[in-house]
């Protein structure tokens, strides 16, 4: 996969950057890794060390990015360095499958109109019991549907009005540095509307594929508890507007190159943005419970998030690709291989 190149932000976190690498190092991937640090001085003192430990990797290690940089604009610039035809994000606390991205990669390369693939993806969460033993807590998540009408408008509301991301996908790389060049020309705020507006001119761009393997692993709790602004705290707050407007113009802008007249454009984005934020006000009030966590002890924090694991992890595990932590599945040696690391690192 020497057309590929996965891409790790870190901010702050060397031990999930070391549990990541010692990972990839596991599969002997041959894909090229960019390393793209935002941590304080310290800790890219401490990742720099880390990802030279593993001189087996193709890593590419950049640390020319400061703490403050919005996440999305780190997005933005970091594409620049990829010169692979493929390109896939990888959150540091995350894992994306090795052989899911090689399927992916194949798929793409077989089917030039779209212009991302992915596939399964699991929730994970992992913690001490009582008697000090690790345990690893599981489910799937994003109910994901491949996105496959010719219509470039057709696919902008089918995604609005069922979204999962699509920023984790194996996309094309020259598409990426599209959607981010017009991300960062609309100067839309990028803690708004960062991640949706790269989603949605990746769907305007090509069509999505959710393939039936196993994809990706995404750590259930991060280690922070910071909060970013909301669509609907921008509501409240009277800012929603103006932001909104860059967004629907920058995606009108892109629909008219395919024909698409701007007013009727921007009368189908209303409609389906209406839909799209029903759909937010449940991850609104779960960043809000995170960030309130924030000022509790530990052991509460804990508990908490404990009970909210046994209460979403323990229900009926269901997908089209089957159980995965049965023995007989054949993504069982991929899943096996995400729970094993995470638990010898207990991060």
């Amino acid at each position: 996969m020497k057309n590929l190149t996965l891409i790790i932000p870190t901010y702050n976190r060397p031990q999930f950057l070391q549990r990541i690498l010692e990972y990839y190092n596991s599969y002997k991937v041959n894909f090229k890794i960019i390393i793209v640090d935002s941590s304080i001085p310290l800790n890219k003192k401490l990742n720099k060390k880390i990802s030279g430990l593993f001189n087996k990797l193709n890593i590419l290690y950049l640390d020319d990015f400061y703490p403050e940089l919005a996440p999305h604009h780190k997005y933005a610039r970091m594409v620049r360095f990829v010169k692979s035809k493929y390109v896939c994000f990888c959150p540091d606390d995350d894992f994306i499958v090795p052989n899911g991205i090689k399927e992916a990669v194949d798929f793409l390369e077989k089917n030039p109109d779209y212009s991302a693939a992915h596939g399964t993806y699991i929730s994970f969460y992992e913690n001490t019991n009582l008697f000090g033993s690790n345990q690893f807590w599981w489910m799937f998540i994003y109910p994901y549907q491949s996105i496959t009408s010719s219509n470039p408008l057709q696919r902008l509301i089918s995604h609005l009005t069922n979204y999962y991301q699509v920023l984790w996908a194996v996309r094309r790389t020259d598409t990426v540095k599209t959607c981010y060049k017009e991300f960062m020309k609309s100067k839309v705020d990028p803690y708004l509307f960062g991640e949706l507006l790269p989603d949605m001119l990746t769907l305007i761009f090509g069509k999505m594929k959710r393939l039936n393997t196993f994809y990706a692993a995404r750590q259930a709790f991060s280690t922070s508890y910071g909060y970013w602004p909301s669509l609907i705290d921008a509501r409240k707050e009277g800012t929603y507007y103006d932001e909104y407007t860059k967004f629907r113009n920058c995606i009108a802008e892109n629909l008219a190159k395919y024909g698409f007249s701007k007013n009727k454009s921007l009368q189908i984005i209303d409609v389906s943005m209406d839909k799209y934020l029903k759909t937010t006000i449940q991850e609104h009030l779960m960043g809000r419970a995170n960030l309130m966590l924030k000022y509790f002890p530990s052991f509460i924090k804990s508990s908490v998030r404990l009970i909210h694991v046994k209460y979403l992890f323990s229900k009926p595990k269901k997908d089209r690709i089957g159980l995965i932590d049965n023995s007989s599945s054949k993504h069982f040696k991929d899943f096996d291989s995400v729970r094993q690391t995470v638990l010898k690192h207990d991060v």
